[in-house]
């Protein structure tokens, strides 16, 4: 069959109109559980992974999401249902919250991963099309991305239901980086390569282009938390977290040493990181020069400075002198 111009053009306008219809049906019944869902992610435990589990076409749904969250300072893994019965279901153990992506609801590779959630206090938040399934009837958070069709012409195809499973996965990304004070300077920790790799200070630089990744604890860590965390790094320094995530506290390797010398190498299991850190650390906005960092380091005689948003509190990075220095802005 051979169809003339505006056939094609007006096909692919239905198609348009179908989905973007289903788009709009899902904004309209967004409600009281995606808020659960945003809170729920954002206060899981400090270290833990977000989890991603689909199969087929969901599943690469799941891992574009995966990527989309890594990437934003979500640390995320996509696993594999098929293979989750084979090994893989002890990937999970180290998430909390587990978003499971399925618009039937009732797919049989995910019913042993959602046994194993339940079985190990693992949260399921359900990106599904059918509450009444087996998914969702056993999630803690239903997002429901069901539609009245698919846009494809047999009504068969995932068309309108993937992209709702998609964008469902990517505005629960959005919220959470408006909850969690998420940054286009936290977003450029994690892209280093290219221009953003490339980067070379001077004079009129600001601190977030040349703060690097912090290591951070809660505030809560053994003092040998604390110095197994400073050892790994290569920063001779640990940021302290408070329960929300803003800025606690900063221990140095020097700190370390002083309360090694002081117990006699004998640290009590007792004492945390809030015990023995700086409460009041030194810091600096994203947007100030980097010049009036080198600044504030000489004239306290320091060598790190906490790079903090000055909206949301949340630590950014560290600015080094060590670094500046080596780019010449002094």
């Amino acid at each position: 069959m051979n169809l003339s111009d505006n056939s094609i053009l007006e096909a692919g306008i239905e198609g348009f109109n179908k989905e973007i219809q289903s788009l709009q049906d899902m904004r309209n019944n967004l409600g009281e559980e995606f808020i659960q869902a945003v809170k729920m992610i954002a206060q899981r435990k400090l270290g833990s992974l977000i989890g991603f589990v689909a199969m087929g076409k969901s599943g690469i749904i799941a891992e574009k999401l995966e990527a989309s969250y890594s990437s934003c300072e979500m640390p995320s893994i996509y696993v594999d249902p098929a293979r989750a019965a084979h090994g893989d279901l002890g990937k999970l153990l180290s998430c909390d919250v587990i978003i499971m992506i399925s618009h039937s609801g009732n797919t049989t590779e995910l019913r042993p991963v959602i046994n194993f959630c339940k079985k190990n206090d693992k949260k399921i938040i359900a990106i599904c099309g059918k509450r009444d399934s087996h998914l969702g009837r056993n999630s803690n958070i239903f997002l429901d991305d069901s539609v009245t069709e698919e846009a494809c012409l047999a009504k068969k195809a995932p068309t309108s239901s993937s992209t709702c499973a998609l964008v469902m996965g990517d505005i629960l990304m959005i919220a959470l980086q408006k909850e969690m004070g998420f940054t286009a300077e936290i977003f450029k920790l994690y892209h280093p390569g290219g221009a953003l790799g490339n980067f070379q200070a001077d004079k009129t630089s600001l601190a977030h282009e040349l703060m690097v990744e912090p290591s951070v604890v809660p505030h809560y860590a053994t003092a040998q938390e604390v110095s197994d965390t400073i050892e790994d790094g290569d920063i001779g320094c640990v940021i302290i977290l408070n329960d929300d995530k803003t800025l606690g506290g900063f221990i140095s390797n020097g700190d370390m040493n002083k309360l090694c010398r002081k117990h006699k190498m004998k640290v009590p299991e007792s004492i945390t990181a809030s015990d023995f850190m700086t409460k009041t650390p030194f810091t600096i906005g994203p947007e100030e020069q980097i010049v009036t960092g080198t600044s504030i380091m000489a004239d306290k005689d320091i060598t790190e400075l906490v790079v903090v948003h000055p909206n949301s509190k949340q630590v950014l990075g560290i600015l080094r002198l060590k670094t500046c220095l080596k780019q010449g802005v002094v």
